[in-house]
């Protein structure tokens, strides 16, 4: 009897486990932050989008949730809440962009609680996993550049369909 696997299942698996080797901890026990990040997760859903930037030399992961410059105050409510992140506005929208370390690590744990529940999540997860190999590396190798590279080219097919 041949039992076949669901590549998706495996690899949801091995993204699961990851866990990046620097953790930030934060306090998610008080109703107050339950409510908080069930909703944070619920409005990623609807308008989150999660980057991995390639520059000369490297990558720059970023988060970003972008709405129209009448809708700043909730951009302003969710960095005021998470207590990280910056607002910046152009033209008619506005963006709430979280890019620093420290603060990525602050949503993949906010994600890993407060699961989005939409197709959303498999961005999240391809980005968790191409984060936690970038940052726990010990070198920049040819092999994960080419992981995190192949990452990207899926999110731009999937785009693109």
């Amino acid at each position: 009897m041949h039992i076949k696997f669901n590549s998706y299942y495996l690899n949801t698996i091995f993204i699961n486990s990851l866990k990046p080797k620097s953790k930030m901890h934060f306090s998610t026990n008080n109703d107050l932050n339950v409510e908080l990040y069930k909703w944070f997760s619920g409005f990623t859903d609807a308008k989150g989008t999660f980057m991995i930037v390639s520059p000369v030399k490297g990558f720059n992961f970023k988060f970003s949730i972008g709405l129209h410059a009448d809708d700043l105050n909730v951009l302003k409510y969710i960095k005021d809440k998470l207590g990280f992140g910056n607002i910046y506005t152009s033209n008619n929208t506005c963006h709430f962009i979280v890019k620093k370390k420290e603060d990525i690590l602050k949503l993949i744990n906010i994600f890993d609680l407060y699961l989005l529940s939409s197709t959303k999540r498999f961005d999240y997860l391809d980005f968790k996993k191409a984060y936690c190999l970038y940052q726990d590396r010990d070198e920049l190798t040819q092999v994960l550049i080419n992981q995190i590279l192949d990452i990207k080219i899926i999110w731009t097919i999937l785009a693109s369909a």
